[in-house]
Order: C-alpha cells, then structure tokens, then sequence
C-alpha cells in the first residue's frame, strides 16, 4: 500500500466518503420501494375509480333499461285504453246512427202527414156535401118528415163537430209523435 492509504485520515475519509455512498444507495432503495409502492397504490386506486366507474354505468343502463320498459308499457296501455275508447265512440256512433236510420224508415215524413190531413179533409167535406144533398132531398119530402130533419139536422152538427174534432186530434197526435220520436232520440244520444 501506498502512504495515502495508510494515512489515517484518508481511511476516515474513505470511510465517511463510503459510508455516504451506502446512505445514498439505501436512499436510492427506499426511494425506489417508495415509489413502487406509490406506483402500486396508485394502480390501485385507478382499478378501484374503474370498477366504480364500470359499475355506474352498469347501473345507468339497467335504469335505463327498466326506464325504458316502462316506457313502453305505458305506452302499450295508453294505446290500449285509446284503441278500447276508439271502439267504444265508433259502436256509440253506429248506435246513433242505426237510430236515425230506424227513425227514418219508421217515423212519417212531414209531407206525407200534410197530404193525409189533406186528404182526410177533403174526404170530411165531401161527406158533408153528400149530407147536405141528402138534407135537401128530406127538406123536398113530405111536411111529417120535418121531425125527421131535425134530428138529422141535429145528428149532421155532431157528426161534423167530431170530425172535425178528430181531424184536430190526429193532427196533435201526429205531431206529438213526432215530438216523442225526436226526444227520444236526443236521449238516447245524451246517455250514451
């Protein structure tokens, strides 16, 4: 050995000098460890934030799912419940109709009433011209038959009068017939 390394103090020296460089390999180590630990710790928590995040997501397709299948099965309902309510006013209309074809084909038309009053006037005054002939041929006969006049005379104003009156009478009747057919109707339509 040379006389440098037997000085004393260049072996303290050398040894301090080593001494530092295995502090700062230890260092190096603890340094390194410390950030593979760190490394590990923050995989770690990477795979933890992931799996938290893929089971958010696995919820919000689930909820969005079910969100989804109710969705469509109230839709399915509301179309069922329109559709139902659909045949419903659909079998109310053809009911209402079916009415007004019934009442169409049942119920006089307001012609046809005029010409049977017509008619059955024109037959009341025939009859009574035909009385009135036959009240003036009793009028020509024999003076014993003037009791027989008056009581024709008599029977021919009640005969007239109640016709007349019946013409009257199947006149309202035709009439309220009619009223009656229509509020008929207007109720039936109103109820359903």
């Amino acid at each position: 050995m040379t006389e440098q390394n037997a000085d004393p103090l260049f072996e303290d020296k050398f040894a301090r000098t080593y001494a530092e460089i295995r502090r700062l390999d230890q260092l190096r180590e603890l340094e390194t460890r410390d950030r593979e630990a760190l490394a590990v710790a923050r995989e770690r928590r990477l795979d933890e934030r992931m799996d938290a995040m893929e089971k958010a997501v696995a919820a919000a397709l689930a909820s969005t799912e079910r969100t989804t299948s109710i969705s469509a099965e109230a839709q399915e309902r509301a179309l069922t419940k329109a559709e139902t309510a659909q045949q419903k006013v659909n079998e109310t209309q053809n009911e209402f109709r079916a009415t007004l074809r019934d009442q169409a084909t049942t119920f006089m038309p307001r012609n046809e009433t005029e010409n049977l009053v017509r008619e059955l006037r024109e037959l009341i005054a025939a009859n009574a011209r035909q009385l009135t002939d036959l009240r003036s041929r009793i009028d020509v006969g024999p003076p014993s038959l003037s009791t027989l006049q008056s009581r024709s005379d008599e029977s021919i104003g009640r005969r007239s009068g109640a016709l007349d009156a019946r013409s009257v009478l199947f006149a309202v009747l035709g009439a309220v017939g009619v009223i009656v057919g229509i509020l008929a109707t207007v109720i039936a339509i109103t109820t359903r």
